[in-house]
């Protein structure tokens, strides 16, 4: 009977995981939905249905080691040292208030500041671990220039074995310090420290079995614009799934302005990320916050063609979405990364929930494998590719913003107010836990990392 007891208990404990609605999250999701302004509440929103945003950590480690221009980092960044016990308590405080604000299903939460790998190994892992038992995933933002050995330590540090890795590497001909290429004049130098910055985590993956996702971030100026196609073709297959784009902003560093790019330049910027996919990119069906601020194709790479999920073009794609969207509103778990073969099990029981779901969904399976090709999809390799373009306002823009704000009004300037409404749709945020508040990323940047560095600075 022994036996028999330890395979129901199996069952039990997989049918509970598996389930695919979460109440908890189901709540959390609603709350996000009554909160966003009515301008983005589109059939199209992500924010409030399938997730509840973005989040990122704020003061925990401000110090960088490169020196880029333009620089989103405050002046007085690198006088703040690197101290572990702030660190870990700062990360722990911010984590705690985003699961009371947000929910612990598997929120998305970035480990960013200055340079991540300034930690240390040690740290870092600790950082991670504290993230994700407060239900998050945690990316790491680095600038990629570190060695093998930094990641063979992170994850020998780990308190609790780490089963996935995220990494956003930042590369682009802005950034200077980079080992072997300390001052890039064009992207394409840039090609060999992309390659092997991916190279690391393919090799980490065959050596220790640990999954891992990649995205590459790239800061937009006068400069380097008409560069973004090529960077998109040449990186298309060296193993990052995620490309997301920042036309710059004057915020950060004063210091480090030269040539940030005017809000209208949106629009520019991508239609050349369009030029380097090959195609059209529709960022209308998936919506996250306000599409001034953000835009979100998820796609893959067959072959070299590039191929949307979505298009908005066609009913069958458009019932796939609003289907999705509608099994997010029950509080359906998006991705665990860490277990995708589990996120499988999940999405397809969510699906057996209602017939009309299942039926759009494999409406879609059929169409999207009748576009592609069967020999195309069968004969090549697939790589799955998001393309994002976030786009950050200047600090004296968002300043007078929050002023209205504060103010409960709206400026009769047209800049100003399309601010206001952008700031109040904002899905990236940084915890406060001393004020209680989650703060947009451009106000935290603009506003708010000088005076909380400065603090720092005195502290230590």
């Amino acid at each position: 009977m022994r036996p028999l007891r330890k395979l129901l208990k199996h069952l039990r404990d997989w049918e509970k995981n598996t389930r695919p609605f979460k109440p908890e999250k189901a709540r959390m999701l609603k709350k996000r939905w009554d909160a966003l302004p009515d301008h983005v509440k589109t059939p199209f929103q992500m924010v409030g249905r399938n997730s509840t945003g973005c989040e990122g950590t704020q003061g925990v480690f401000p110090k960088c080691n490169f020196s880029c221009t333009p620089c989103y980092h405050s002046q007085n960044a690198n006088s703040v040292r690197i101290d572990r016990e702030h660190t870990l308590q700062a990360i722990e405080q911010q984590m705690q208030f985003l699961q009371s604000e947000r929910g612990g299903h598997f929120n998305y939460a970035q480990l960013i500041g200055g340079e991540v790998t300034l930690l240390g190994p040690k740290t870092h892992a600790e950082a991670l671990c504290i993230m994700q038992q407060h239900g998050r995933i945690p990316m790491s933002f680095t600038h990629g220039d570190f060695d093998y050995s930094y990641l063979q330590q992170l994850l020998a540090h780990s308190p609790t074995s780490l089963k996935h890795l995220s990494f956003a590497g930042h590369f682009d001909s802005t950034m200077r310090g980079r080992r072997g290429l300390n001052n890039p004049k064009s992207e394409v130098e840039l090609k060999p420290f992309r390659e092997k910055f991916c190279k690391l985590f393919q090799k980490l993956q065959r050596e220790t079995g640990i999954s891992y996702f990649l995205a590459h971030n790239m800061t937009i100026t006068r400069k380097n614009l008409d560069q973004v196609p090529e960077v998109i073709q040449q990186c298309r297959h060296m193993g990052f799934r995620m490309m997301a784009f920042q036309p710059s902003a004057a915020i950060g560093n004063p210091k480090r302005w030269q040539d940030n790019l005017s809000d209208n330049m949106a629009d520019m910027v991508w239609a050349l990320i369009e030029q380097g996919a090959g195609r059209s990119l529709p960022f209308q069906l998936m919506q996250s916050g306000d599409v001034r601020c953000n835009r979100t194709v998820w796609g893959v790479f067959i072959g070299d063609s590039y191929f949307p999920l979505f298009e908005t073009d066609s009913q069958t794609d458009i019932r796939a979405c609003q289907s999705f969207r509608e099994m997010g509103e029950h509080g359906m778990e998006l991705y665990r990364p860490d277990m995708p073969w589990l996120s499988g099990i999940v999405f397809l029981r969510a699906l057996l929930h209602r017939w009309e779901w299942f039926c759009s969904f494999a409406k879609w399976g059929g169409r999207f494998i009748h576009r592609v090709g069967f020999l195309k999809l069968l004969l090549n390799t697939i790589q799955p590719m998001t393309f994002v373009m976030h786009n950050f306002m200047d600090a004296e823009t968002v300043s007078e913003a929050m002023h209205w704000n504060e103010k409960q009004a709206w400026s009769p300037a047209p800049k100003i107010r399309a601010a206001q409404e952008r700031l109040k749709a904002c899905i990236y945020s940084m915890a406060h836990p001393e004020s209680k508040q989650l703060v947009p990323a451009c106000v935290q940047h603009g506003l708010l990392d000088f005076e909380i560095n400065e603090k720092l600075r005195r502290i230590f």
